[in-house]
């Protein structure tokens, strides 16, 4: 006998259809959301990246964020995942140095009104590695490659990494080599070649870094220095009986008119490091 009304069972089919089409539906509106979202964080990302290396681009302003920041301490986990290096924890980032508090960054705060994605997490001036020149009366490093950072927490973005915006510079310290005191454009140009010296050989071995690389030039030797792989020196040996030493680390012009930083070695690896302007 046909019903005139739709049976218990057709009920049933409609609700979990239409349940099946909500969820669905939902899903893909969320899908989009989080996709829309993310596609203008990395917008967003992008500009605050912008205005943050303009303002860095000047050294006066850039030196204002050093005052009040402690000493150098050791950063065990590099941002850029080099191994260890150093870090200067910074309070702030202002955006003038007149007035200290017009703040571009602070940890706790949102760097923009438009979205709750980028809380700042920290400020801080990291990977920082010495570039080898020493100060001449006390003998300590007082020159450092590195970046000031703006880390942003995850927390405010259900989990999502966002990346860091970095500006890069070069920093002078105290005369002890432990409190930065200013910085510069790091403009840096380099082409760094290992070089292991065997025990096997007398000869001394170098490495050069160069600031003119194909494709770059008009670039100046302003100073330098060596980094090694962390391996042991492989002398003094049964073989070779001398001391593992750094014979050389100066700049040279080669006749060819190209500028850069040349270290001599015994008996270990080395990896020279040019620090160049540009200009001539």
């Amino acid at each position: 006998m046909n019903s005139k009304g739709l049976s218990l069972v057709e009920v049933l089919v409609a609700i979990v259809l239409f349940a099946i089409v909500t969820v669905a539906f939902t899903t893909l509106v969320n899908s989009l959301a989080r996709e829309n979202r993310q596609l203008s964080d990395r917008v967003e990302s992008v500009d605050l990246e912008s205005q943050f290396s303009a303002l860095m681009t000047d050294d006066a302003l850039c030196g204002c964020q050093l005052i009040g920041s402690g000493r150098m301490a050791d950063d065990p986990v590099s941002p850029t995942g080099t191994g260890a290096s150093k870090i200067v924890e910074l309070p702030a980032i202002v955006s003038s140095c007149a007035d200290r508090s017009k703040i571009f960054a602070k940890p706790g705060q949102k760097m923009s009104t438009a979205s709750q994605s980028f809380v700042v997490k920290r400020t801080a001036i990291r990977d920082l590695r010495p570039t080898g020149r020493r100060n001449k009366a006390t003998g300590a490093l007082d020159e450092y490659m590195g970046a000031v950072y703006i880390e942003f927490d995850t927390g405010s973005n259900l989990g999502r990494a966002l990346r860091g915006i970095k500006a890069s510079k070069l920093f002078t310290t105290t005369p002890d080599g432990m409190q930065l005191v200013s910085c510069t454009a790091d403009n840096t140009a380099t082409r760094c070649e290992q070089v292991t010296n065997s025990p096997l050989f007398k000869t001394y071995a170098s490495s050069f870094a160069s600031c003119n690389p194909p494709g770059l030039k008009g670039y100046t030797i302003v100073s330098g220095g060596f980094r090694t792989d962390g391996r042991l020196p492989t002398c003094p040996s049964k073989t070779n009986s001398q001391v593992p030493a750094i014979l050389e680390s100066r700049p040279i012009v080669k006749k060819n008119g190209e500028h850069g930083w040349l270290v001599t070695a015994t008996c270990q690896t080395i990896q020279a490091i040019a620090i160049c302007k540009r200009g001539r």
